[in-house]
Order: C-alpha cells, then sequence, then structure tokens
C-alpha cells in the first residue's frame, strides 16, 4: 500500500462511512451510524458550542473531524459500558489507534498527515484541555444519537450510553446540552 496511487490511499479513509459504531450495533440498531457519521457531528457541535472567542477553536474543529481517523483501520473498538471500564481493552484500543495513526503516516506521507496524527494522538491521550474539550463534544454527540435512538432500544441501553457520557461532561454548556437531552429522553421526546 505505501506506493499506492492517491485513490488507493483515500479508499482507506472511506471506511470510515462503511464501519458501523459497535456501540450501537451492540444493542441491536442495525442501520446504525458510521464513524464518519459520527465524527462529522462531533465537528458540528464543535462549530457550534465551541465559544467563537476560543482561540483553539479551528484546532477543536479539526480533532473533532479526525478524532476516530484511526478507526479506518482498527475499526470502532468499545470499551465502556455505562460506569463499567474495561482498562485493558482500552489500552488495547489506544494502542492499536496509534499503531494505525503509524500505518495511516506511511501511506499518506504529507505534513498535513503528519499534523492530523498529532491531533489524533493528542485525543487519544486525553491530556490537554483541547482533548478533553473535544472528548466531551464526542460524548455529547453519543448523547444525542442515544435520544434519537431511544425508541428502538431497552432504556437500560439508553441509560448505560448516558452514564458511560457523565463523566466527561464538564462544561457549562456541556452539562446543560447533557441535562436537556436526559430531561427529554425521560420525558419520552425524542426529537
Amino acid at each position: 500500500m505505501k506506493n499506492a496511487g492517491l485513490l488507493d490511499r483515500l479508499m482507506v479513509y472511506y471506511q470510515l462511512k462503511e464501519i458501523k459504531r459497535t456501540g450501537w450495533m451492540d444493542v441491536g440498531i442495525s442501520d446504525a451510524e458510521s464513524i464518519a457519521d459520527h465524527s462529522f457531528m462531533v465537528a458540528l457541535l464543535a462549530i457550534l458550542l465551541i465559544d467563537e472567542h476560543d482561540p483553539a477553536k479551528n484546532k477543536l474543529i479539526q480533532m473533532a473531524l479526525v478524532h476516530d481517523l484511526a478507526e479506518s483501520i482498527t475499526g470502532d473498538i468499545v470499551w465502556q459500558k455505562g460506569h463499567h471500564k474495561d482498562r485493558k481493552k482500552k489500552e488495547e484500543k489506544d494502542r492499536k489507534e496509534r499503531e494505525a495513526m503509524q500505518l495511516l503516516l506511511k501511506i499518506t506521507p504529507t505534513s498535513t498527515i503528519r499534523q492530523v496524527k498529532e491531533l489524533v494522538l493528542e485525543y487519544i491521550e486525553q491530556e490537554t484541555i483541547d482533548a478533553r474539550k473535544v472528548k466531551e463534544l464526542d460524548k455529547l454527540e453519543m448523547c444525542i444519537q442515544a435520544m434519537a435512538y431511544a425508541d428502538r432500544m431497552p432504556r437500560e441501553e439508553i441509560q448505560s450510553f448516558l452514564k458511560s457520557a457523565q463523566e466527561y461532561i464538564f462544561s457549562d454548556a456541556g452539562i446543560r446540552l447533557y441535562e436537556e437531552i436526559v430531561d427529554r429522553i425521560n420525558k419520552g421526546d425524542n426529537g
């Protein structure tokens, strides 16, 4: 693949449009959103929710767009359900995603992909406020998607998705949006 043409290399990234989000498939949503669907919505949330005066806004939008790029190779690995976390699975997911970014760097050797790799690794490591802001958006998007799927899955599964997001929601806007999502789900108003 290293010597593949541009189109062949792009097709690796196009897998994101085909790979369904595992968590939704696991609860019986057969027509679940793809990783690309999810990443687009996380980026849209970044555009809509990040303060326009935040000097990192453009970086956050970019990070939101590419945060799951490695999943074009690894697939979507679920390591948390509700408050239960499988630390070994999380470590395996992070390792596989780092390796996938190295592979993507080899098959698409440009300065742009190097910048993308740095954004993805920053997101995986979760050591900066920017990475935590995008993680919050990632979890809020999942909660909105849970609301959209609410009539198609058991209530305890909806609650599991909401619980798994809770600890990542920290901004005032994020908390307000999360509370509104929970309130609407509890009222049966799935929008």
